[in-house]
């Protein structure tokens, strides 16, 4: 596929997109909002033509690995402003609660050469860092004629996403063609070698989430929250779940409250519009339930903890001993490990981990997580860890040496973008 008929792809597709965002605001009413960010147009007047770093990260996840980026360029860049753009409006609440009046913040324009030219025209970006495994032809193409460097930080391509961008490899390294590319891992420095990217504009640093900041706030938000929900009782986490995958979660839960009755589940939906959905599961399997969005006065008898807001999985993770780390059991690609690890739990976590290829190796190679395959195995490995305070400690305690041991890539990717930035 050539760029001519990607760009008239593209065209064709708009008002499907649009319906798309409008069945989706059915359920979510954040997607019906904003849609002219969506064309182009930002959500603030335009910027004058300075120091700006554009900066995109598609949703919770690739905001969070680009947190401790972003304050790097804050603190080490004076007289810089960074516009973050993202896809999702999980995302943009996300952003707009870690940086609420440090950046300007808007959503991902279709990519669409006149819609791309019109945010251009209202940033004025001398840099653009796309996060992780966001390629977008049109925009990368169209800052390269305008002299934008991109850069692909914290760039993973997971098997999966390669065997589908290797049938379009020609496209793939016109693409590419002027991004520099600053992989994780030296796999993903390979399956990008492959594409087509020029080996003198791909290096190797390490993953930025290592890096990520403790918020400490939420993490003694999340002591208190122990302490007025489940202070003499155990209690274990499985966040960031999906369809499909509560039902394994809560059928652990029930098999491990046979021999350990009293333990808590704090249950938290990757999506907000499923926090309803995995409450009325819980219900309809038996537990007693309660949300956080109520008061934290829980009856003994309660079970299932819902964690029904967005932006405070640390305060969860804080209120917990073990996790279980989901969109695992699922074949999603799993969620963030190294969250759970960064504060010493214990980490679980299903099979299907592709996403996060070398944080999971790391984790199970140094005893910090166990990988599971079903319910039985969840709730046997959960009351395994119940059982053994000790050894449940230390395995925390090496999951988190895991963290501590590698940081060092926001430094990295800090020093790679300086030339951009002090050469203007």
């Amino acid at each position: 596929m050539g760029s001519f008929a990607y760009t008239n792809l593209l065209r064709l597709g708009l008002p499907f997109f649009v319906l798309r965002l409008a069945v989706k605001g059915l359920k979510e009413p954040a997607y019906r909002q904003r849609w002219q960010e969506r064309l182009g147009w930002t959500g603030y007047p335009a910027l004058p033509h300075n120091n700006i770093i554009w900066i995109h990260a598609v949703s919770v996840g690739e905001v969070q690995a680009a947190m401790p980026l972003i304050q790097g360029i804050l603190t080490g860049f004076s007289g810089t402003d960074i516009v973050l753009t993202t896809t999702t409006p999980t995302g943009s609440e996300y952003a707009k609660k870690l940086f609420p009046n440090s950046i300007y913040h808007t959503y991902l324009p279709f990519d669409i050469p006149g819609l791309v030219n019109r945010f251009l025209g209202r940033t004025h970006p001398s840099l653009a860092i796309f996060m992780e495994t966001e390629i977008w032809p049109n925009i990368f193409q169209i800052c390269a004629r305008h002299e934008i460097q991109i850069i692909m930080a914290n760039a993973r391509l997971s098997p999966s996403s390669f065997k589908g961008y290797i049938k379009v490899k020609r496209f793939m390294a016109q693409t590419l063609d002027k991004c520099q590319v600053l992989a994780q891992t030296v796999s993903d420095r390979e399956r990008f070698l492959k594409l087509g990217v020029k080996p003198d504009n791909i290096y190797v640093m390490g993953n930025l989430k290592f890096d990520s900041r403790l918020p400490v706030q939420q993490i003694q938000k999340g002591k208190e929250l122990r302490k007025r929900i489940a202070p003499n009782r155990p209690v274990w986490i499985a966040a960031s779940t999906h369809a499909g995958e509560e039902e394994s979660v809560l059928t652990a839960h029930a098999r491990l409250r046979k021999h350990v009755p009293d333990c808590l589940l704090i249950l938290v939906p990757r999506h907000p519009e499923r926090f309803q959905a995995a409450s009325d599961l819980s219900a309809r399997m038996g537990f007693s339930v309660h949300a956080h969005s109520q008061d934290d006065l829980l009856g003994s008898e309660t079970a299932v903890y819902i964690g029904d807001c967005m932006g405070q999985m640390f305060t969860f993770y804080a209120a917990s001993d073990i996790a279980f780390v989901g969109g695992s059991l699922v074949p999603t690609g799993g969620h963030n490990l190294l969250e759970p690890a960064s504060l010493g739990l214990p980490v679980i976590a299903g099979p299907h981990l592709f996403n996060f290829q070398e944080i999971s190796s790391l984790l199970s190679q140094e005893n910090g997580l166990v990988i599971i395959q079903d319910p039985e195995a969840l709730a046997q490995t959960l009351y395994t860890l119940f059982q053994d305070p000790k050894h449940s400690r230390v395995m925390g305690n090496k999951a988190q040496n895991v963290v501590i041991q590698n940081k060092g890539a926001v430094n990295k990717v800090l020093q790679a973008i300086k030339p951009y930035v002090d050469g203007r």
